[in-house]
């Protein structure tokens, strides 16, 4: 039997199974495949003799008929699977985009974040060497207050 991928690559079956124990994806263009998703193509392997052209007869008509009455319906059913694939692989690609757009606005929203961040590190450093300064003078303005000497200024 020879079965074909969604993608719409066709394979023996045993050669497809033994590829599918150890791979999920096509052999010819790696897309992800599962062995429940193979469909079994229907080939007519007939001898030549029956597929001459111009036979008449009236049961071979209608078999040929019948078969491209299936054939067809195949195709609708493969159709079908292969709309609803592209459908989905649509709205996936429109989900990574979506996601890649939140992704980056929280990066630049991170990023604004770091640099607050960092000016408030900035001003609390700053802060701490006033503070630091202010201590230092308050520590030499109560020695002279008791007797010390004055502090001298710098220019």
């Amino acid at each position: 039997r020879v079965v074909a991928t969604l993608c719409g690559h066709s394979f023996h079956e045993t050669c497809m199974g033994t590829w599918m124990r150890q791979k999920r994806n096509c052999p010819i263009c790696q897309a992800p495949a599962k062995m429940a998703d193979l469909q079994v193509l229907k080939l007519d392997y007939r001898p030549f003799e029956q597929c001459v052209k111009g036979s008449t007869s009236l049961a071979y008509q209608q078999q040929i008929k019948d078969e491209i009455a299936n054939a067809e319906k195949d195709i609708v059913t493969l159709e079908g699977v292969l709309k609803s694939e592209k459908e989905q692989t649509d709205q996936l690609a429109m989900l990574v985009r979506e996601a890649e757009s939140a992704l980056v606005n929280a990066q630049k929203a991170l990023l604004a974040e770091q640099n607050k961040l960092d000016k408030l590190r900035e001003r609390r450093d700053h802060l701490r060497v006033v503070d630091a300064e202010r201590q230092q003078a308050g520590s030499s303005l109560d020695k002279w207050w008791t007797g010390g000497s004055l502090p001298e200024l710098s220019p």
